[in-house]
């Protein structure tokens, strides 16, 4: 098994991993950027945001050991407990997606990267 399957447990990150490893491979020459996952605000999600947090720590561990792999952090984006930060989420029924504040901070990460 890949490192990647060993250490980090489902399909979406072996999925992703093994799709990135296959980028570098096919691509070499490609910039890629891959921003953290943001957790959701619910404290009821506390087992997955815990999961989203260790699919970032080795997002950003699988960057670290490409040259054209750019991990943006999204960490300003998480609270204390690990949650999305009220702050800029939607509100409401919708504590997933951020709203006007959250975008622009969002988009300003990707910004930085380029």
């Amino acid at each position: 098994k890949q490192w990647y399957q060993r250490r980090v447990r489902g399909v979406l990150a072996q999925t992703m991993f093994g799709f990135l490893k296959t980028v570098n491979h096919k691509l070499p020459s490609t910039n890629v950027f891959l921003p953290g996952v943001l957790p959701t605000v619910s404290s009821e999600n506390s087992e997955t945001n815990r999961n989203i947090s260790l699919y970032n720590h080795y997002l950003k561990d699988l960057c670290s050991r490409f040259p054209r792999f750019k991990y943006i952090d999204c960490s300003m984006f998480v609270d204390q407990q690990g949650g999305l930060k009220t702050a800029f989420a939607n509100g409401g029924n919708d504590m997933i997606h951020l709203n006007a504040q959250g975008l622009k901070l969002y988009f300003s990460r990707f910004k930085f990267a380029l």
